[in-house]
């Protein structure tokens, strides 16, 4: 297997302008060609950690160097480190780009962009803990909104796994709270606001959070020095809990572009507010913002994403497509994303397209059930039947009371087995129920291999066995919804009395109020 440059990273034809060739002690000056790809993993470790010792060397000469310059030449070094560093942000090259600004940084240890920046390489890299520290110095540079808000959403990331994750919310918490009595600026409170709209507290329910989240916020677009960023939380609270109607949040929106035509945001959040709010009379008003977002921030994964994702909505399938894609090459794994990119390519029949990116998702996120179910839709529309049954089978494992698996799963094996296998399958499932009679999943099984692998399932003695074991289900798992369904459907086939269906219907709405009632339109 060829094996990465130690310096430069993966082989990218990008970076092969930074190729020192001859010059370094890894190159094969006779033959012309690289020592890398001959060496093994161990000696690249050896080259790893030879690397790092290089580059700390050539800082200390760099602290070195500094010392004997006057402002304009720091300010020009730091530009050109901060330069290069950008373009290797870019190309994704995040190691190198990291070394780049901790040069920059010795030039001007207060740059803000070049802390910034290295918030966002930490960030796209996973790194939760550097990437607040990066944000933390940040704001001590320059105090900016959307970087208390990127800080404080990577405290979710870092503290997502910790059993005593709230006591560390709580103490973030308390610490913004001592900073508003204190009287300092209404960032205190935005700050807030985030951490109320960010953090769960099992001693706080969500409405009360969402509320405390608002009522910080509120302070912030009052009076003077209004916040601009609070405008764009407040769209986002309002998804979670509605405390305005969409007129209002509509206007909320067009104030934050009066107070600032330049932010990008403002624009994007505007289109965003009349995609969900406004009606078809709309559409030019969104496209409208949404380019403009995009003009204003070509470079922004956000900004590219929310147009692809309006360009779906209206059916700009291919259009959305190359939106998504370029949202990719600057943030390739960005998970919502790469998801919509391989929904749209679903849409649009693109299956082998599609396959790819959810295969590639499902090797991150093994028991992802929407992932999952999307490879099996994919399978069955390109009639690969098998690999549908297999992801139904582990969508089963994943969700064992999700009815719509077995009905899937046993409609696709109707189509790939025999009559003899039918039968076998049946026998099989039949033996494990009587080994274990109250494990209702053996049941549920049972009674899919039943109604969709025998033949006329509406006739006796296969219609009661299907019944009464429908029931047994019931009585030993009330709360499995899929039976009171296949039992209501049962009814309905064999023509018996509405009444019995009816029942279902009660007892399923007691279970779930929500649940879609269609089988009142069969009565």
């Amino acid at each position: 297997m060829l094996l990465s440059c130690p310096f430069l990273g993966s082989d990218n034809s990008s970076q092969k302008e930074f190729c020192i060739k001859e010059k370094c002690q890894f190159f094969d000056r006779i033959n012309k060609v690289c020592f890398i790809a001959t060496i093994g993993e161990a000696s690249l470790k050896y080259l790893m950690s030879s690397k790092t010792l290089s580059q700390e060397k050539e800082l200390e000469n760099e602290k070195i160097l500094v010392k004997g310059m006057d402002i304009n030449e720091k300010e020009e070094k730091y530009s050109i480190y901060l330069t290069k560093a950008y373009k290797l942000f870019r190309n994704h090259l995040y190691i190198d780009a990291e070394l780049e600004i901790k040069r920059a940084l010795i030039y001007k240890n207060d740059g803000f962009d070049a802390r910034r920046l290295l918030g966002r390489i930490f960030l796209e890299q996973g790194k939760h803990d550097e990437a607040i520290i990066a944000y933390r110095d940040s704001i001590k540079i320059q105090h900016e909104a959307q970087l208390y808000r990127d800080m404080i959403s990577q405290y979710v990331e870092l503290y997502k796994d910790f059993p005593d994750r709230e006591k560390f919310y709580k103490n973030i918490v308390e610490k913004f709270m001592a900073e508003a009595d204190d009287g300092k600026s209404k960032l205190t409170y935005f700050a807030l606001a985030c951490c109320y709209y960010y953090f769960e507290f099992s001693d706080i329910s969500e409405k009360a959070r969402l509320e405390l989240a608002f009522s910080n916020l509120n302070k912030t677009i009052k009076g003077k020095d209004k916040i601009i960023d609070s405008y764009f939380l407040i769209f986002d609270l309002n998804q979670k809990q509605e405390f305005f109607t969409g007129d209002e949040i509509i206007d909320y929106m067009k104030k934050a572009i009066k107070l600032d035509e330049e932010n990008p945001y403002s624009y994007l959040y505007y289109s965003k507010a009349l995609s969900l709010y406004g009606d078809e009379r709309d559409t030019d008003k969104i496209m409208i913002n949404i380019k403009k977002a995009v003009e204003l921030a070509h470079d922004d994964t956000k900004v590219l994403y929310e147009y692809g994702k309006i360009l779906q909505k209206y059916l700009y399938f291919p259009k959305a497509i190359e939106y998504y894609k370029k949202a990719l090459e600057i943030s390739p794994d960005s998970i919502q994303v790469l998801e919509s990119l391989a929904r749209v390519y679903k849409i649009s029949n693109l299956y082998e397209k599609s396959l790819a990116i959810y295969e590639n998702l499902i090797s991150c996120f093994p028991y992802s059930e929407k992932y999952l179910s999307s490879l099996a839709d994919i399978y069955q529309y390109k009639l690969k039947f098998e690999d549908a049954c297999e992801n139904y089978l582990k969508l089963i494992e994943v969700n064992p009371n999700n009815s719509f698996y077995y009905k899937q799963y046993y409609t696709l094996k109707n189509k790939l087995i025999d009559t003899n296998e039918k039968k076998s399958v049946i026998a099989e499932l039949k033996k494990e129920t009587e080994l274990e009679t109250y494990n209702h999943l053996k049941l549920v099984h049972y009674v899919y291999a039943l109604k969709y692998l025998a033949e006329n399932p509406v006739e006796e003695p296969t219609y009661s066995l299907i019944v009464d074991n429908l029931k047994k289900i019931i009585r030993i798992e009330p709360s499995f919804m899929g039976a009171y369904w296949e039992l209501a459907y049962m009814y309905l086939d064999k023509g018996e009395d509405n009444k019995k269906v009816k029942e279902l219907i009660d007892q399923l709405l007691e279970l779930d109020e929500k649940n879609d009632t269609q089988l009142y339109f069969h009565i």
